[in-house]
């Protein structure tokens, strides 16, 4: 285990444990310096921010960073990675730690260990996975919103669940509109469609990250969020 502090301008920084492994450097740099969570410049005010997938915090940190008031909620259901997580969430502040993982509906799975660290952890094997597996409860995402008694409108969700994207969005139909913006990593060409379909009725593709037609990161914004001009892209600075 290492320690990383996270700067927050002029208020207290942020000391974080992590593990010592390529997958959390990965995330490191994919978070803090290709900004891949950076904020959309029209959607303010930020107050909920589900994060959905948390690992070890290093999402929550950023958001907490980016939003200091906000009250963040955690999901990671592996029992190691959720200690240290919940650890680092009483140091992020106004982050609540959640030790079971989300779903379409409630079950236990067999969750597949990375082959290199905790980040690549998956329900479904790949080629960052290892064939030890453990047991892990998954409950369904819109039950679990609505429990967590919140406004009407969510400002963020983050989902990255190696995989299990497109089951917990199903889970949160009845939620979909009700969340001003979405960050959601996908696994596979075909689930970066459904992603589309999903959220088409209600948001727009605001900017996208594809690394390979396999793998990448889009995020959406609920079109009333947008402003009536939107900037060229040239323009916005982030």
């Amino acid at each position: 285990m290492r320690q990383l502090t996270i700067p927050r301008g002029g208020l207290p920084a942020i000391a974080l444990t992590i593990p010592d492994d390529q997958p959390t450097d990965y995330l490191i740099n994919e978070i803090y310096s290709g900004r891949c969570y950076a904020p959309v410049p029209c959607v303010t005010d930020v107050a909920s921010v589900i994060d959905i997938g948390a690992n070890v915090g290093l999402a929550a940190a950023y958001f907490r960073a980016c939003y200091p008031d906000a009250l963040i909620h955690g999901f990671e259901p592996a029992p190691e990675t959720f200690a240290i997580f919940a650890a680092n969430a009483e140091r992020i502040g106004r982050c609540v730690a959640h030790s079971w993982g989300l779903y379409a509906c409630d079950r236990r799975v067999n969750l597949f260990l990375g082959r290199e660290g905790a980040a690549n952890n998956s329900i479904c094997q790949h080629e960052y996975s290892s064939t030890n597996a453990i047991s892990v409860e998954l409950k369904a995402s819109g039950r679990v919103f609505s429990a967590l008694s919140l406004p009407d409108s969510v400002d963020i969700v983050k989902i990255d669940t190696e995989g299990c994207e497109i089951p917990v969005l199903r889970g949160l139909e009845s939620w979909l509109s009700r969340v001003r913006l979405f960050y959601i990593e996908f696994h596979s060409e075909g689930d970066r469609r459904v992603i589309d379909d999903l959220l088409q009725p209600t948001h727009t593709l605001w900017r996208a990250a594809i690394h390979s037609p396999h793998r990448g990161l889009v995020v959406y914004v609920r079109r009333d969020c947008l402003p009536a001009v939107l900037p060229d892209a040239a323009l916005v600075s982030e």
